[in-house]
């Protein structure tokens, strides 16, 4: 996974290779190995996507039963809880009509909550893809995310991922 996120012009690039990562940060030229809390949240932000939710919760290891009627805010949702293995249980919040996954909970550090809502779903390539994210931490937002284009299987070459070698010139 390739992770960049840019605000007011200065980017970061985190990659995840398996269980190693590494960063660009900013103005900086040289990837830096990160530490294993780090490439832990990566694999976590990876897991937690809205296709590898969707698969997650199809994973035949995977337990999955119904909570019933619950709410998300004031909006009406069926609740499934979805224990995986080595990820702990998660609870999707369907759309009772649409069936689409709107929410998911996910136990946070230190007995935080940490939410996350879609909205916005726009078709992309076949795929209803929500545009609009809010994230939440024990109720409280932290970040919203509006996305402004996906993509699917755009022939991404190996090298993408590759960590970039120091630059001997700038070594001193």
């Amino acid at each position: 996974m390739v992770y960049i996120t840019e605000i007011s012009g200065i980017a970061t690039r985190q990659t995840l290779i398996g269980n190693k990562g590494w960063q660009l940060s900013g103005a900086d030229s040289v990837a830096t190995d990160m530490d294993p809390p780090s490439v832990e949240a990566l694999k976590s932000g990876f897991a937690s996507d809205l296709h590898h939710l969707l698969l997650t919760a199809a994973d035949p290891k995977s337990r999955v039963w119904s909570l019933g009627p619950q709410f998300v805010d004031s909006v009406r949702a069926l609740g499934v809880a979805v224990e995986a293995p080595a990820q702990g249980t998660r609870v999707y919040y369907l759309d009772p009509v649409t069936y689409r996954l709107i929410a998911f909970d996910q136990g946070g550090g230190q007995g935080l909550l940490a939410r996350r809502k879609f909205a916005d779903f726009q078709r992309v390539g076949g795929i209803l893809w929500p545009y609009h994210e809010e994230r939440l931490l024990s109720g409280e937002s932290v970040m919203r995310l509006d996305v402004r284009s996906v993509r699917f299987n755009t022939g991404v070459p190996d090298s993408a991922f590759e960590k970039p070698r120091a630059d001997p010139k700038r070594s001193h």
